[in-house]
């Protein structure tokens, strides 16, 4: 990686995103969101600065002239003769509180990049394709913050952050159609109100990312102070080091979720039945047994839904499964007078998976420097 970080002779950025270089050209590419400002700086040093009337995350250059945005209303093109924009492809016309954010172009000139809430409100993103005919289609949801988006040297692997998880994800990549698929942490960045932001992929298939401060505490980054880089090591490292401590804790919850949910569903379906297992004492569980074994069966089918979101790596099925497992504990503890021992069994496996679910994205694997 190259060390030490040089100012440019360029205006300075209310939030500064999406740098992209035209090689093409040799000029650099990037914008201002909040100041609604395309930004170039040419290889001579000549800075040029277009108004897009409207907050814009990404900028890349397209084969046949001009620009192509990603802004809050969709996907934009922009004439850099005459400033003007117009619209390739309307994006979330029904969420007002939404805007377009980072973005990035393959080899093949679609152009990915993703929503979020101007409050940056969890899950309510999304990540978009636009295809070279100007189709868009929705890849991604329950984004909290779409930001970094790269593709390993073969073309094969997709990177991509979603900086509310707090990592770096990778997806099977098919160059040929643009399909993604296989989702999977890659490296865990940041804690707290220090999350993962851009990124960029190097010859050798490593890469490195951005950590930037969340819009709550970003005051003390308004005048345009880029925040310290972070590096990741190589691909085959940050597997070995990073790509499976935060999200391990994440895999063994889902595991565990995932079990308490079949004891659930088959405890119910007793329940329900009558079967004699349930005979004894069970006027110390509920009044009516029956409703007690649906409300059981119920709550473990929840629990199987929100174990399978979670293995997904879906933000807001992460907090779903919290509170099922808090109602599971809470109907759990109907069932202690009568089987204490198994009652209790399964309320201790409630603790460790709400553990492992919370406890992920506290951890910073990769530390700035």
């Amino acid at each position: 990686m190259i060390g030490g970080v040089t100012e440019l002779a360029v205006p300075r950025a209310a939030l500064g995103e999406g740098p992209c270089w035209d090689a093409k050209a040799g000029a650099l590419y990037w914008t201002d969101i909040p100041a609604h400002r395309v930004h170039r700086l040419a290889g001579d040093g000549t800075h040029t600065e277009w108004d897009t009337g409207q907050p814009v995350g990404a900028v890349v250059p397209r084969a046949g002239g001009g620009l192509a945005l990603a802004a809050r209303d969709g996907f934009m093109a922009m004439d850099p003769r005459t400033g003007s924009v117009s619209t390739l492809a309307a994006v979330e016309p029904g969420m007002p509180g939404n805007r377009m954010n980072d973005g990035a172009c393959d080899r093949a000139g679609r152009f990915f990049a993703g929503t979020m809430a101007e409050d940056e409100s969890p899950g309510a993103g999304a990540l978009y394709l636009l295809a070279t005919d100007h189709r868009v289609t929705r890849l991604v949801t329950g984004v909290g913050i779409s930001n970094g988006i790269g593709w390993s040297p073969d073309g094969r692997r997709m990177y991509y952050i979603d900086s509310l998880t707090y990592r770096v994800d990778v997806f099977d990549y098919e160059p040929g159609t643009g399909a993604i698929g296989n989702r999977r942490a890659f490296a865990g960045l940041g804690a707290g109100e220090v999350m993962p932001d851009g990124l960029a992929v190097d010859a050798e298939g490593g890469g490195s990312a951005r950590l930037k401060k969340s819009k709550r505490s970003r005051d003390s980054a308004a005048g345009g102070h880029m925040m310290p880089p972070a590096t990741t090591p190589a691909a085959g490292e940050a597997k070995s080091r990073t790509g499976s401590h935060g999200y391990g804790l994440v895999l063994f919850a889902s595991v565990v979720l995932f079990l308490t949910g079949c004891f659930n569903v088959i405890q119910g379906i007793a329940a329900i039945a009558n079967s004699h297992v349930f005979h004894d004492h069970a006027h110390y569980v509920f009044a009516n047994l029956t409703t007690w074994g649906w409300v059981t069966a119920i709550l473990g089918a929840l629990q199987l839904v929100a174990a399978a979101g979670v293995l997904a790596a879906n933000q807001m099925f992460r907090w779903f499964a919290v509170i099922v497992i808090g109602l599971n504990a809470i109907d759990q503890l109907f069932f202690v007078p009568a089987y204490p021992f198994w009652s209790l069994v399964i309320i201790a496996m409630d603790v460790v998976a709400l553990y492992g679910l919370c406890a992920y994205g506290s951890r910073e694997d990769v530390t700035a420097v």
